[in-house]
């Protein structure tokens, strides 16, 4: 069915308290779940854009880890002000890792759905009455959401929609939805989850070492479990943010998503659609970083090992021996000389006009 709508566990030892207002939680219909840390300018914005939106159907959890910046105070002054009723502040004792700080968040929202977020992004106007307009409709497993994509300072629009679909569709597989999203799907925000769904879960395997996956391998199960919503409009705003190296990208993003998308055709998605989301993430950034900031910082140890795996597991994609393969290859000395003249040129390229820039690849506003 397709159609359009209107516009507009084991983790409580960890936590050190639990801040909310008390109040009717039979009416909550859809919690926003935001893990974050030591970001509270980006935090701000968020919640910024979240007020105008709140209603009684609304709750924020808001989990904090360990920041040693101001978010605590903040937190506690949305607890004390006049939407203090929709907020759930949860702070950790310890920094106990993005991912488990996720599970963290999901599990103390009180709504029958969950939309994960990240805590440097934006919601458009009308975005949670579209949202509620659909769970209105019928018994969700999950919901995928189309967003646009800016520049760090939010000054610059890079994409207008990341899906390219024109149309919402209230009755999507999941195998529809990684087709409709690719390698997107791995985006944290784009995602809403029925939490009984997510509860259900068995999330064992993510009480390890971090997999950044978590947000690929739920909706993959629950997915699987029921009928799914894609909504074409994009009511987020992505944020092109600047991420601790050493918090992200020592994590093997690798094996995590490969074992996740393994599951999608476990629970009956085709092979096909999921080799393209291998494709695209052999093709993107997000591997080739990770990688080079291995090999420039020395983590010679973990390359051996994400050498092996990547074989193992892309080997046979074309794009591995063309993208992947020549940056565990090059010696380090000239991959530091070419990342430094790559960094030049691209200062150099924001002063030219956008038809010229395009020509190095460097992406423009739109």
């Amino acid at each position: 069915m397709k159609m359009s709508i209107p516009s507009h566990q084991s983790l409580d030892l960890l936590a050190q308290k639990t801040l909310s207002v008390s109040k009717e939680k039979t009416n909550i219909i859809l919690s926003v779940a935001i893990p974050t840390r030591n970001r509270k300018p980006l935090l701000c914005e968020l919640i910024e854009s979240i007020l105008p939106q709140l209603s009684c159907s609304i709750q924020i959890v808001i989990s904090d880890n360990a920041s040693d910046d101001d978010t605590n105070n903040y937190c506690t002054s949305l607890l004390s002000g006049h939407h203090g009723q929709n907020f759930k502040f949860i702070q950790n004792a310890i920094n106990i890792g993005m991912e488990k700080n996720l599970l963290r968040a999901v599990s103390e929202c009180d709504g029958e759905y969950v939309w994960l977020m990240g805590d440097d992004d934006k919601i458009k106007p009308g975005a949670f009455e579209d949202i509620l307009y659909i769970l209105s409709m019928r018994d969700y497993a999950t919901g995928l959401v189309n967003y646009e994509e800016f520049d760090y300072y939010f000054s610059c629009k890079l994409r207008e929609y990341r899906f390219n679909i024109t149309q919402d569709n209230l009755n999507a597989t999941i195998e529809d939805m990684l087709k409709a999203a690719a390698f997107f799907f791995s985006f944290l925000s784009c995602h809403i989850v029925r939490k009984s769904l997510w509860m259900s879960t068995d999330l064992s395997r993510f009480e390890g070492q971090p997999t950044d996956s978590v947000q690929i391998y739920v909706p993959i199960i629950a997915g699987a479990q029921g009928s799914n919503f894609i909504l074409a409009r994009p009511i987020l705003s992505k944020r092109n943010s600047r991420y601790n190296l050493e918090d992200i990208y020592t994590i093997n993003i690798a094996q995590g998503w490969f074992e996740s998308m393994e599951k999608a055709v476990e629970v009956g998605v085709s092979r096909n659609v999921v080799d393209n989301f291998y494709k695209e993430f052999i093709n993107h950034l997000h591997l080739s970083r990770d990688i080079l900031h291995k090999k420039i910082n020395r983590y010679d140890a973990q390359l051996e090992k994400d050498w092996v795996i990547l074989m193992r597991q892309y080997g046979r994609f074309s794009g591995y021996w063309l993208f992947v393969v020549p940056l565990f290859l090059v010696p380090r000395p000239l991959l530091c000389i070419i990342l430094a003249a790559y960094r030049t040129m691209k200062r150099m390229l924001k002063w030219l006009p956008k038809n010229c820039s395009n020509l190095f690849f460097i992406r423009r506003c739109t």
